[in-house]
């Protein structure tokens, strides 16, 4: 269907270029205009491709000012500052949070706080849900190229979140199941 599509629109754009011929100068007439969409959208612009959407968004640079916690920091992008929840992992409480602190909470706070305090980051969304019912963002965290958050789980400071849906929720329970076998960070001193 695309390749019709872009042949159709090739063949009309010639068919608009095309110098009258015959010495009479006269003038042909104009093609039938392309049928629009209900938005006024020409078709070309409507149809979209075949191919599967990447389901995140392609991300926009902020700077981590603060870290809650092993899952939960405070950027500064584009002038604001937003509370960002770190997609499909779960990290430990650290002591000072209205919840009971939790095995190994300190070390995941610290981890994230040397990792990514006063560094620039990339946080990718999910296009249909980038928000949690506290107004945070939802976000993957990208630095330098590479999934914070699969870092994280992959060394043993956070756990692959089981309730929620999103595109790397498989990868994060390989993640984490591998680290338990290996006994990395709060895995090194539990029975798995």
């Amino acid at each position: 269907m695309r390749t019709t599509l872009i042949a159709l629109l090739v063949a009309l754009a010639l068919v608009a270029c095309e110098t009258p011929s015959g010495g009479g100068g006269g003038r042909r007439p104009a093609p039938d205009p392309e049928p629009t969409a209900p938005d006024g959208a020409s078709p070309a612009e409507v149809a979209a491709p075949e191919e599967p959407r990447d389901p995140l968004n392609p991300g926009i640079r902020a700077k981590v000012v603060e870290v809650l916690d092993g899952n939960t920091l405070t950027v500064k992008m584009d002038g604001d500052k937003r509370r960002v929840r770190l997609l499909g992992i779960t990290a430990p409480k650290p002591p000072g949070q209205k919840q009971p602190e939790q095995h190994f909470g300190a070390e995941s706070k610290a981890f994230v706080e040397a990792e990514l305090l006063g560094r620039n980051v990339k946080l990718r969304f999910m296009r249909e849900k980038r928000e949690d019912r506290y107004d945070r963002l939802l976000a993957y965290v990208e630095q330098e190229g590479k999934d914070f958050n699969a870092k994280m789980v992959r060394r043993g400071y956070a756990w692959a979140d089981a309730s929620g849906d999103h595109p790397r929720r498989e990868e994060y329970r390989k993640l984490e199941k591998e680290a338990r076998k290996q006994r990395r960070g709060m895995w090194a001193s539990t029975d798995g």
